[in-house]
C-alpha cells in the first residue's frame, strides 16, 4: 500500500499525461497477478463495475473517525492539520 500511495502522490504531483502513465506503468509493471487487478481498481476510486449502482458513502465523518482513531489524534490536532493542508490525503500522511 505504501507504494501505491508513493505513486499516487507522484501523479498527482505532474501535469504531465505522458509522465503519469509512466509512473502508472512503472507501478504496475512491479505488482504480481494477483495484486494488480485491485491497485488498478484503487486508482479507479470506483470499487464497484459501472453497472452497479452501490456506493461507498464514506463521507468525511466517517474518515475522521478513523484516521483519529488508527493516528491516535483528537478532532482538534485532524482539523489544524486540514487548516494547514486542505487536502485529506495530506492529513492523513500528517498525523
Amino acid at each position: 500500500m505504501e507504494a501505491w500511495a508513493r505513486t499516487a502522490e507522484a501523479i498527482r504531483g505532474t501535469s504531465s499525461k505522458l509522465e503519469k502513465t509512466r509512473l502508472l506503468g512503472e507501478y504496475f509493471a512491479a505488482l504480481d497477478e494477483q495484486t494488480l487487478p485491485l491497485a488498478a481498481i484503487y486508482f479507479t476510486a470506483r470499487p464497484f463495475a459501472d453497472r452497479d449502482q452501490r456506493k461507498l458513502n464514506l463521507g468525511y465523518a466517517v474518515i475522521r473517525t478513523a484516521v483519529c482513531e488508527l493516528a491516535q489524534v483528537d478532532d482538534d490536532a485532524l482539523g489544524a492539520s486540514y487548516m494547514r493542508h486542505s487536502d485529506v490525503g495530506d492529513v492523513i500522511e500528517e498525523v
